[in-house]
């Protein structure tokens, strides 16, 4: 579902998808055609096409900058005010 391909006959598998996009906290996949929940984004299992939601996704061997989301999120500093939103309520993305 909303990986840009019509698996079903008459493509319900995509309907609503263009929602997702304008959905807060939203990730674009780099194909420009997917978006992914913000919580499906560095999950450990890719749902974009070219599996961008996996990338750049922080380590164990960073550190914290800031917690987010009931603090069930570790943002690094390369990812504060990098114009993509990490966290739900956009705490990464203010103060810039």
């Amino acid at each position: 579902m909303c990986d840009g391909e019509k698996d079903c006959a008459d493509g319900s598998d995509e309907d609503g998808c263009a929602q997702l996009c304008d959905t807060p906290g939203a990730f674009r996949c780099a194909s420009g055609t997917t978006c992914v929940r913000a919580r499906e984004r560095c999950d450990g299992v890719p749902q974009c096409p070219d599996a961008s939601d996996e990338t750049g996704c922080w380590s164990p061997t960073q550190e914290c900058a800031l917690r987010c989301d009931a603090a069930t999120r570790c943002v690094p500093e390369s990812w504060l005010c990098d114009g993509h939103a990490d966290c739900l309520d956009h705490a990464d993305e203010q103060g810039c």
